[in-house]
């Protein structure tokens, strides 16, 4: 049997640790696609020549 135990409500004042965690997520995908490619340049030796960005599919519970 399971019991439903109410959610706490999602407030980044209490917690904000996820806030910041939240705004470093965004910059990090905004500016990967710029990186990215010299990175794998310098570091692999790759030269990208032409790219496609792929859509998340991201899991969810519900």
């Amino acid at each position: 049997m399971h019991r439903k135990v109410p959610k706490e409500e999602k407030n980044d004042a209490d917690h904000p640790e996820r806030a910041e965690s939240q705004q470093y997520d965004k910059v990090f995908r905004q500016k990967m696609p710029f990186i990215l490619p010299g990175i794998l340049e310098k570091v692999f030796g790759l030269h990208i020549v032409e790219f496609i960005e792929l859509k998340d599919k991201l899991q969810t519970t519900k």
